[in-house]
């Protein structure tokens, strides 16, 4: 798969990007600022 095709990720919040106590995951915000300096939004 060429990864460098990807423009857009999407995901739903409820068990996927939040967890139990509704919260987003340090972890999450890493990820997406390493996403967005690879042009992917």
């Amino acid at each position: 798969m060429d990864l460098s095709k990807i423009k857009l990720v999407v995901t739903d919040m409820d068990g996927t990007l939040l967890n139990t106590k509704h919260e987003v995951s340090p972890y999450f915000f890493e990820l997406y600022h390493r996403l967005k300096e690879k042009g992917i939004r």
